[in-house]
């Protein structure tokens, strides 16, 4: 279980954080049209804002991910048992 989610998890960062490249690459590329001088300031932000997105994502994915593993353990025991 620990595994399969561990690989869930990875996946979806993994996806999230391609997404995210690829919105900050569209955004930098238009943004360089309109306004050179203005580009690095914006990018900076976005990546910022990215990276809290995907770190509070992941978080997230983990504690539900440990909560549910942990249900299933106490399960388990209670069959046992």
């Amino acid at each position: 279980m620990l595994v399969q989610c561990t690989e869930e998890v990875t996946a979806s960062l993994a996806e999230m954080l391609v997404q995210c490249t690829e919105e900050v690459t569209a955004s930098f590329a238009e943004m360089l049209v309109q306004c050179p001088e203005e580009v690095t300031a914006s990018l900076a932000e976005i990546l910022v804002q990215c990276t809290e997105e995907v770190t509070a994502s992941l978080a997230e994915m983990l504690v539900q991910c440990t909560e549910e593993v942990t249900a299933s353990l106490a399960e388990m025991a209670g069959a046992v048992h």
